[in-house]
C-alpha cells in the first residue's frame, strides 16, 4: 500500500487530499471518503490507509482547501453557503468522483 498527499482544484481553492492505493495491478476499485465538517483528519487518513490494504483506492477528500476549521464561527461560515448551494457542492463532488474514477484505473494526473 502506499498513500500520498495530492492537491486538485474546486470550488476555486486547491484542495488538498490523501490518496491511499494498495500494491499490484491497475484497475482497482475506488472509494471516497468524505470529511466531518471541520475537515480532512487523522481518522479518514488512516480509514484510506485501511481500505488501501484490502484492496481499494482510497480517496478521502478535502472540503476547505487544507483548512482544518477548528473554530465553529469559521466553520459555519465556510459550511453553510456550500450547503445551501447544492451546485456548488456538485461541483466538488463530481470532480472528486472523476479525480478518484480515473486514479481507481491506473491513470495517475494529480499534482503533488
Amino acid at each position: 500500500m502506499t498513500a500520498r498527499t495530492v492537491e486538485y482544484p474546486a470550488d476555486g481553492l486547491t484542495m488538498i487530499g490523501h490518496l491511499a492505493h494498495p500494491a499490484g495491478v491497475d484497475g482497482r476499485p475506488a472509494v471516497l471518503i468524505g470529511p466531518e465538517e471541520l475537515g480532512l483528519s487523522d481518522v479518514e487518513r488512516r480509514r484510506a490507509d485501511a481500505l488501501a490494504e484490502l484492496g481499494y483506492v482510497a480517496l478521502a477528500f478535502d472540503l476547505h482547501g487544507g483548512r482544518y476549521l477548528g473554530d465553529p464561527e469559521e466553520m459555519l461560515a465556510r459550511c453553510m453557503p456550500l450547503l445551501a448551494d447544492p451546485d456548488r457542492m456538485r461541483g466538488i463532488s463530481e470532480w472528486i468522483k472523476l479525480a478518484t474514477w480515473l486514479e481507481g484505473r491506473g491513470i495517475h494526473h494529480f499534482a503533488e
